[in-house]
């Protein structure tokens, strides 16, 4: 149940085999970041690639020059750096940077215990960040240039059902880094009989708990995704939202949906939740039960892939079922609207360059990256950056 939840449920998620590295001089030079996947029949196996393009101009890229990562790692871009943090496989943490000929380049490796399950990474500054241990109940302090260990946080202690409250996304606001937990018991799935969401909040000063705040009306569960970085986002107010992916639609009284932190608050906003698996969808006859994918772009606009499970075969097929819908998540009016851009598997990515949202897609003419113009709401007829492989990575260097 554990690996066929997550690994099944979302193939493309997480790492699991990551033994490879390749010369830096071998990769070619740009400031767009791509990543894409070839996964095995069964879904859960494969191999995946990063690499660098230098603009959007229509094209096809091989993974003959990329940068082999884990299977269906999601790469996470943060302060000019790529992170390569897998959840299954050798323990191996990695930082790329540019360098200065404009080359992809590793900078730094931290080795941690597979069974640590290592999910997300939040940056304090120039010498502090957090990676959360899902599978241990820790977050290890380190060094974000060189990912050098500088310090350890036991959150054992605040596990519900067991000794370890599964730390999943986090993102620091002021001084306090804020934790989503995912309360997973026997496997990859929250207790049936709890359907609420937990966020620790940690001083980054003293780097101790604060507290554990309990969200427990609304069913929204499993918040913030251990693969998912943009699943805890803050928008131009400096509010948090927080995206629970519900037990994946497993139990019925868990829901899928968002949550909000205010500016200056360390509790949940009473007055805020949006539960998305009982969303009308806009534009199509079928539900949700999770948020596959996700980019906030402002104004209150998520946009996002979403699983619609009446669209998946029975049982699924994680490689061929087109079950990801695009869609745009209104934050402040509690809609969601289908958009004009085509259905996808599960192997997917929602980013954006400049002003426009880029999705990368894997549908039934074409595999890459469509771009959606927010301000025409038109969207290329193809992949306007085709891939070898299912397109599952999109960012860009400042």
């Amino acid at each position: 149940m554990k690996r066929f939840l997550i690994c099944a449920t979302a193939a493309f998620l997480f790492s699991c085999t990551n033994d490879t590295d390749t010369p830096a001089n071998e990769f070619p030079t740009g400031n767009i970041v791509i990543g894409a996947t070839l996964a095995n029949p069964d879904g859960q196996s494969g191999s995946s690639y990063i690499q660098l393009i230098d603009n959007m101009d229509a094209n096809t890229y091989t993974n003959d020059e990329a940068l082999p990562v884990g299977f269906g790692l999601i790469p996470i871009m943060k302060e000019n750096a790529v992170y390569e943090i897998p959840f299954f496989g050798t323990g191996q943490i990695k930082r790329y940077v540019r360098s200065a000929s404009g080359l992809l380049t590793q900078s730094g490796q931290l080795n941690v215990d597979p069974s640590a399950y290592p999910s997300q990474i939040a940056i304090k500054d120039d010498s502090k960040a957090y990676i959360s241990l899902n599978g241990q109940g820790k977050i290890v302090i380190v060094d974000p240039q060189t990912l050098e260990q500088k310090g350890m946080i036991d959150i054992s202690s605040y596990g519900a059902g067991d000794d370890n409250p599964d730390p999943a996304a986090m993102i620091i606001r002021g001084d306090k880094l804020y934790v989503g937990l995912n309360q997973f018991v026997g496997g990859f799935m929250a207790a049936q009989d709890r359907p609420q969401s937990d966020v620790l909040i940690i001083d980054t000063n003293t780097d101790t708990v604060i507290k554990m705040i309990s969200e427990e009306t609304s069913g929204i569960s499993q918040i913030t995704r251990p693969a998912d970085a943009k699943s805890i986002f803050m928008d131009e107010n400096n509010d948090i939202y927080l995206v629970g992916v519900g037990a994946f639609g497993i139990w019925p009284t868990h829901k899928a949906g968002i949550l909000r932190i205010k500016e200056g608050q360390t509790e949940f906003d009473t007055n805020y939740s949006f539960n998305l698996t009982d969303a009308t969808i806009d534009g199509l006859e079928f539900n949700l039960n999770w948020v596959v994918s996700m980019q906030y772009l402002e104004g209150g606009k998520l946009y996002a892939l979403v699983n619609v499970p009446a669209l998946q075969s029975n049982p699924p097929n994680f490689v061929e079922d087109k079950s990801s819908v695009p869609v745009v998540i209104d934050l402040v009016n509690k809609t969601v609207k289908k958009l004009e851009v085509p259905n996808s598997t599960g192997y997917t990515f929602v980013g954006k360059y400049q002003d426009d949202i880029v999705f990368g897609l894997t549908t039934t003419i074409d595999t890459g990256f469509y771009v959606y113009n927010t301000s025409t709401n038109q969207t290329t007829s193809s992949a306007a950056i085709e891939t070898v492989g299912s397109p599952i990575f999109f960012g860009t260097f400042e």
